[in-house]
């Protein structure tokens, strides 16, 4: 699962990472990241730090550890 795809399912939460979702909700990757070797993380922290505020930026990295640690626990049900 891609950021943007779990960022989407996180919209209807009521915290920081809701909110965050709901502020991103409208981003189009492609306009923004340039490159074609640019992994998504390096994608995303491009589109956050020019469109973004710092309350943006902070709440960008706290998603990302989230959806990163999501990433693992379905690595790990998968392979159990």
């Amino acid at each position: 699962m891609k950021f943007q795809q779990w960022l989407t399912e996180q919209s209807k939460r009521e915290d920081f990472v809701g909110s965050f979702a709901r502020d991103m909700a409208d981003i189009e990757l492609g306009k923004f990241a340039h490159g074609r070797g640019a992994d998504e993380h390096k994608k995303w922290a491009n589109v956050v730090t020019r469109r973004g505020s710092l309350r943006q930026i902070r709440d960008f990295n706290s998603a990302w550890s989230e959806f990163i640690a999501y990433q693992e626990e379905e690595s790990e049900e998968v392979s159990a």
